[in-house]
C-alpha cells in the first residue's frame, strides 16, 4: 500500500486530483481496534486514476450508517459529500445534496470520523 495523506491533506485531495465519482466500492472492512476504536475500511475501484484501486480507512469514528438490498447495484458512487465539520470529517456516498456544505437528515451512506487516511493499493484482495 502507498499513503496518498492523512485528515486534511486527504481531504484537500479528495476535493482535488483524487476522483472518487463513477468509482465503484468493492469492499468493506469495520473493525474495533485494541484500544476500543471503531475504524472502517472502504476500498474503491476507480475509474479514472492510473492506479486503480483507493482504500480509505475511517477512524474515530463517532457514527455511520449504510444501507443496502437486492435491488441495488452494489455499489456505484454517482455522488458524495465530504466535508470539515468542526474538529471531525463527514462523508456521505448518498448525499440528499452534495452541493450543501452541511450535513442532511436526508444523506445515505454515511461516516462521520475524526481521522482518516487513503491508500493506493496493489489489488483488490
Amino acid at each position: 500500500m502507498k499513503l496518498i495523506g492523512r485528515d486534511h491533506i486527504l481531504f484537500e485531495r479528495l476535493t482535488s486530483d483524487i476522483q472518487i465519482i463513477s468509482s465503484s466500492i468493492t469492499k468493506f472492512n469495520i473493525f474495533i481496534t485494541n484500544d476500543d476504536e471503531l475504524v472502517i475500511e472502504i476500498d474503491f475501484k476507480l475509474l479514472y486514476q492510473s492506479e486503480s484501486v483507493l482504500k480509505l480507512r475511517f477512524k474515530g469514528v463517532k457514527e455511520y450508517s449504510f444501507y443496502w438490498n437486492i435491488r441495488h447495484s452494489f455499489y456505484h458512487v454517482e455522488t458524495y459529500k465530504l466535508i470539515k465539520k468542526e474538529d471531525l470529517f463527514y462523508v456521505s456516498f448518498d448525499p440528499e445534496d452534495e452541493s450543501l456544505l452541511d450535513t442532511s437528515e436526508g444523506d445515505q451512506d454515511f461516516i462521520l470520523f475524526s481521522e482518516f487516511e487513503g491508500y493506493y493499493i496493489a489489488s483488490l484482495a
